[in-house]
């Protein structure tokens, strides 16, 4: 199989990552025939949309969005808007819940007000991501093993998308080139 018929892929990382980590390597070691636009995202949430969104806008019009875990909510979020495929692997559901996590356990003041802010304009994107509906060609790879996204909850979350589980804990770098296969062979028969 040729990777995604040369199309171009949208990359977007998790939290503590960046366009150097490992499945940013692991996605150009498999896709090096396509155009992979994978930028390093700000930690603010509204720049990091306005970055991905104008990467988007500047790209092909069949571009696939692949996201991993926040990435993946900032992925489901762009393909429902933009009505695009997408790939999201252990995709996180609820970014407010998950920066109030973290305010609980920072003790830096300022990076505090940074987690604070940031937890607010997650629930303005939640609440816009509910009026949106999940994209037709939406493939969503869960970790059996994942002790930070519970696969269950996030499969009843995507009953409208084709759901695989992977053997695999939450950064699914074991089953990487797998979700790959399997997500071209998901593109590749729904045309």
């Amino acid at each position: 199989m040729k990777r995604f018929s040369n199309r171009s892929i949208l990359y977007l990382h998790g939290y503590s990552s960046s366009s150097q980590g490992e499945k940013a390597q692991l996605l150009r070691k498999e896709c090096p025939q396509n155009r992979l636009l994978i930028p390093d995202l700000p930690l603010d949430p509204q720049e990091c949309m306005h970055l991905s969104e104008d990467m988007l806008r500047t790209a092909s019009n069949n571009t696939i969005i692949i996201g991993a875990s926040l990435g993946g909510f900032y992925a489901l979020y762009l393909a429902a808007k933009f009505k695009k495929d997408c790939l999201l692997i252990n995709p996180v559901l609820h970014p407010s819940a998950e920066a109030k996590k973290l305010l609980s356990l920072e003790e830096n003041q300022e990076k505090k007000k940074v987690i604070l802010n940031a937890a607010n304009i997650y629930l303005a994107f939640e609440s816009s991501l509910r009026s949106l509906k999940v994209p037709k060609n939406c493939f969503v790879a869960l970790a059996e093993r994942d002790q930070t996204i519970d696969p269950k909850i996030a499969s009843e979350y995507f009953e409208h998308a084709h759901i695989q589980f992977y053997s695999d804990d939450h950064a699914m770098l074991a089953s990487f080139t797998n979700i790959l296969n399997d997500f071209e062979e998901f593109l590749d028969d729904k045309f």
